[in-house]
């Protein structure tokens, strides 16, 4: 897993400028509401056609304000719901809305887009060689952007103050509508962070001051739900607005076609100036030419706009065919700047056009701002809905009477059983002192249920008997008792209901319209009281792991080669070769010894999907009585290690998010519980 971060030269002056920033978090009751619940009013404006678009605003208000508003909509809500907040988000048939407005204060609005997820090809054939080679991008999630870059005006009103050359002082504009420029890669990431913290959410940033310029060092973090940059794929997916030419309009540019959509050397320089062109050269108000496709102004010329990603010199080393969220190269060097400038050529000027940048030398980028992007997360942003089917209680049938007990070998017909074992109720200490960083918090724990654990994880053969087919990679004739594998997040959900409604069980799982099918991408709702089956959670899976052991394996501390091929199916006596996806595979079921508790392969053979999304201080400020992750997040948890794994992989407490609920790989698969009175 890689833990990207950049360097960047603020130095002291980074926590001067958020000391004298002047903003101040909104603290009230909504701060425990959906983000989309978060201040927001929806309106409804006619569009210059008579068409309705809708717009969401977020509201600036007191703290005082704000509880007050909380206060009475709450009450409202029982009578209103058409006009509440909350239920006008609650409404599913009702789509995002397409723009979000965030109001500064003092009549400073930040306008986004939204975004939807998608596929498209990322580069440009016969320019220039570091837009090469084409490469096919999948963005999984969907996501609001910038309409317009920052300005100057928006940016002082967060961060406090403003860093731009081109300044009402020394330019012919005095509106504070032309972008904010002269600001290092970290200083956009401030920016970034401090508007989260202001609506409260969490930041994407972890942002550790240096003493010089070029030693801040800036983390992103996946469990922040706020505002961040682009990634480089992100922006050019949104700059080329659905279209696969060189520009948005097509594969040449003229003067007038120029002039129509972009600030550029020939109408924004004095060098270059033909007619019409502006009063004067520099940077220029923004959205005063036409949008692209998607309703984004100004992604070509006026500023060039930093990136997340680290600069490389072509696109052939980026790991994935296709990639899948990517974040560009290592975490040291020169950043990306994308859609050129107000002095460079309209030629010059188009989807693919890449530069490099130092991230922290201001001096040299006084042509160089940015735009944000806010993520939506499906579990903030989604509204959920209750199902209309009534559920049974756990161990009980429809009529609230007893049912039978779940057995502890469930028969799937054709010779096919899943096998479990009985976990009692109990405490232990979650984590490890000397692991990760997102692992050395230990805290005691406590699973206050009892459940049935899948004794195997599940295999081939009993996937392909409830679901209708096999994804694993490994599979042949002999290879029914292996662990499914190249199996998605979504797929191990599905598996559960679709086992559950077999047994007879309600299922634990709903989708955002109440639906027990599930599909890729659906928002996917828990029921910890249905009687199906389901994944564990991350507590729950550890604990069933160590099986009452606090040693950094279930059969002691050593992690000699002799004692790893006796208990567990790794990189040793897997096969597998180091980078050679493919290579080894994972054991039979069973086939080494189970842990005390009487459960196999817990530790190494195929890494185990778990319930929760991934969030890096969950050890240190989740619940201690059966916590169930963040409410929210970009990634789902692995557990366990695989046929790949090396010693560290295998501890217990080790985690390991993967990019997201739909990924595939050959090394991981799942296991099931349910819960269990005991």
């Amino acid at each position: 897993m890689q833990h990207s971060y950049l360097k960047s030269s603020i130095g002291n002056s980074i926590q001067k400028s958020i000391q004298t920033s002047g903003t101040k978090p909104i603290k009230s009751t909504l701060h425990i509401f959906l983000f989309a619940v978060l201040s927001f009013q929806l309106v409804f404006s006619s569009g210059c056609g008579g068409d309705k678009k809708e717009v969401t605003t977020i509201e600036k208000a007191s703290p005082e304000k704000v509880a007050e508003k909380s206060s009475k909509e709450a009450a409202e809500a029982k009578s209103s719901e058409g006009e509440n907040i909350e239920h006008a988000q609650v409404k599913t048939e009702k789509p995002l809305p397409k723009t979000l407005k965030i109001d500064l204060g003092d009549g400073v609005k930040l306008e986004l887009v939204k975004i939807k997820s998608g596929k498209f090809t990322m580069g440009q054939i016969g320019d220039q060689e570091n837009e090469q080679p084409l490469r096919e991008v999948t963005l999984t999630r969907d996501f609001f952007i910038g309409k317009y870059e920052v300005t100057q005006e928006e940016y002082k009103k967060i961060v406090g103050n403003n860093p731009s050359k081109h300044t009402p002082a020394n330019s012919y504009q005095n509106t504070g509508k032309q972008p904010v420029e002269s600001v290092a890669r970290a200083e956009a990431a401030i920016f970034c962070n401090e508007l989260s913290k202001r609506l409260g959410l969490t930041p994407c940033y972890r942002i550790i001051p240096g003493e010089t310029l070029s030693e801040t060092l800036v983390f992103w973090e996946d469990d922040g739900n706020g505002f961040r940059l682009p990634t480089e794929a992100e922006w050019e997916y949104c700059c080329r607005g659905g279209t696969p030419s060189k520009y948005f309009w097509g594969h040449e540019v003229n003067d007038q076609i120029a002039n129509e959509y972009m600030w550029c050397k020939e109408n924004a320089c004095k060098s270059g100036w033909k007619e019409p062109h502006a009063e004067m050269s520099g940077t220029q108000p923004v959205g005063a030419k036409s949008a692209n496709p998607w309703g984004l102004h100004d992604v070509y010329g006026n500023v060039a706009e930093w990136c997340w990603d680290t600069y490389t010199d072509d696109y052939t080393d980026l790991d994935g065919d296709p990639l899948i969220d990517p974040r560009g190269g290592s975490s040291s060097g020169y950043g990306v700047i994308r859609g050129g400038a107000y002095f460079f050529d309209a030629q010059h000027c188009y989807s693919a056009r890449r530069l490099s940048c130092s991230p922290y030398d201001k001096d040299y980028s006084d042509h160089v701002g940015f735009r944000v992007v806010k993520e939506i997360w499906r579990s903030t942003l989604l509204p959920k809905k209750k199902s209309n089917m009534k559920a049974k209680e756990a161990g009980k049938d429809e009529s609230g009477q007893t049912s039978q007990e779940k057995p502890l070998d469930l028969e799937l017909g054709d010779g096919i059983q899943i096998g479990f074992v009985k976990i009692a109720p109990g405490k232990f200490s979650m984590g490890r002192k000397d692991g990760a960083a997102d692992t050395k918090y230990v805290r005691e724990v406590t699973i206050a249920s009892g459940l049935l654990c899948g004794k195997h994880e599940v295999t081939q053969s009993q996937f392909e008997k409830i679901m209708g087919y096999n994804p694993s990679f490994y599979k042949s004739a002999e290879a029914k008792d292996l662990p499914v594998e190249s199996v998605s997040w979504y797929e191990a959900v599905s598996f559960c209901n679709k086992l559950s409604q077999k047994a007879g069980l309600t299922p634990c799982y709903t989708d955002q319209n109440g639906d027990y099918d599930i599909s890729q991408n659906d928002y996917i709702d828990c029921d910890w009281n249905a009687s199906g089956y389901r994944l564990p959670t991350e507590a729950e899976w550890e604990y069933c792991c160590r099986a009452g052991t606090t040693t950094t394996y279930y059969w002691g501390d050593s992690d000699e080669k002799a004692d790893l091929n006796k208990h567990t199916c790794w990189w040793g006596n897997s096969g597998y070769k180091m980078f050679q996806k493919g290579s080894g595979k994972p054991a039979k079921a069973g086939a080494f010894a189970p842990n005390p508790w009487g459960l196999y392969d817990m530790q190494g053979n195929v890494w185990e999907w778990c319930w929760d999304w991934y969030g890096h201080n969950y050890y240190s400020a989740g619940s201690d009585k059966d916590p169930k992750g963040p409410a929210g997040g970009n990634n789902r948890i692995v557990r366990g290690g695989g046929y790949d794994s090396g010693p560290q992989s295998l501890n217990p407490a080790y985690r390991y998010r993967q990019s997201f609920e739909n990924y595939k790989d050959y090394s991981t698969g799942f296991r099931i519980v349910t819960s269990n009175d005991l």
